[in-house]
């Protein structure tokens, strides 16, 4: 396998970044091509079994993507952390509160790039 030359590397980053997600991508997770002909939208959830406060957000994640695709878009979910800080208080992971926020809003914004969501651009 050859290298590919420095000079050529940044068109090789330009062209990338025009590429759109590829079908067979969204395809081998089970979505068909006319979801894949509608705007996708990133559905973000936090739903866990072990923080009280998130255990309903299975059945509002249900809604909002049935609220999607009346919408005519197509809702792609992914999960991230949900910590709750009734564990942590009156402890020293307390202190953990508010860096896990900032770690929660930039790993929404990463995977809303990453997957293309129509939803997550300004």
């Amino acid at each position: 396998m050859s290298k590919i030359s420095q000079e050529y590397f940044p068109k090789l980053l330009e062209l990338a970044a025009k590429v759109d997600t590829p079908k067979w991508f969204y395809k081998s997770s089970g979505f068909i091509d006319e979801e894949l002909e509608r705007p996708l939208i990133g559905i973000v959830n936090t739903w866990q079994e072990a923080t009280l406060g998130h255990m309903h957000l299975r059945q509002v994640a249900d809604a909002v993507k049935a609220g999607v695709y009346l919408g005519g878009g197509t809702p792609i979910e992914f999960n991230l952390m949900g910590p709750c800080t009734g564990y942590s208080e009156a402890t020293r992971n307390y202190r953990f509160d508010l860096p896990q926020r900032d770690a929660i809003a930039d790993s929404m914004e990463i995977q809303l790039e990453v997957l293309r969501c129509k939803g997550s651009q300004q």
